[in-house]
């Protein structure tokens, strides 16, 4: 059986500078067999450095296209909108994620693919629950004394205190979320009420 011809070895590029001096020789009218003399480049290779100056990749070749990706534009659209839409599908392990979305690839390649999406794998963070009556209060707080100054603070007393909490959970969370959305409520865990706390007063 005749054995089916090798590609001819693709070698290394050449440097923008040496691309550009060859492109420059050239608009200056000199001749590919010259521009070998003078640059060492082969006249056939300036030939193509001269061919593809116009090309958007700056003088060098196309990019390779290689292996299709496996899981396409609208696939990746899909598990984006999939990650984020609730706080339970955020902290979803990667194979129950393949399962929901009936995806037939590996977890590396879901995890990659989140990544490629700006979505990392962070750890929780913790915030103590808030009834919607103490939000609410907060708020009002907050938008009360907004507009004092250090001046105004100056004159409110703060004791100092020193917060010990007993039968947390030190285990680490980790959820599904883009880097401005530590603190989001979807992406945060809520501190449990059933813990003892003791607050020590100087």
């Amino acid at each position: 059986m005749k054995p089916k011809p090798r590609k001819p070895h693709r070698g290394p590029e050449w440097s923008p500078g040496t691309r550009r001096e060859v492109i420059g020789l050239r608009k200056a009218g000199m001749p590919f067999g010259k521009i070998e003399e003078e640059t060492g480049v082969k006249a056939n290779t300036a030939g193509k450095i001269w061919a593809r100056r116009n090309n958007g990749f700056k003088g060098k070749s196309t990019p390779h296209s290689g292996r299709p990706p496996k899981l396409d534009e609208n696939a990746c659209q899909n598990l984006q909108n999939y990650v984020v839409q609730n706080c339970d599908t955020r902290h979803q392990p990667l194979s129950d994620i393949s399962a929901s979305l009936n995806l037939n690839v590996s977890s590396d390649t879901i995890y990659q693919a989140l990544i490629d999406l700006g979505l990392g794998h962070r750890i929780e963070r913790k915030r103590p629950w808030l009834s919607p009556w103490q939000k609410e209060a907060r708020l009002k707080f907050a938008q009360t004394y907004l507009h004092w100054t250090k001046e105004d603070w100056r004159y409110v007393e703060f004791s100092d205190e020193m917060s010990l909490q007993t039968g947390a959970n030190d285990g680490n969370v980790y959820v599904w979320r883009y880097p401005e959305e530590e603190y989001e409520e979807d992406c945060c865990g809520q501190c449990s009420q059933l813990f003892i706390h003791l607050f020590i007063y100087f």
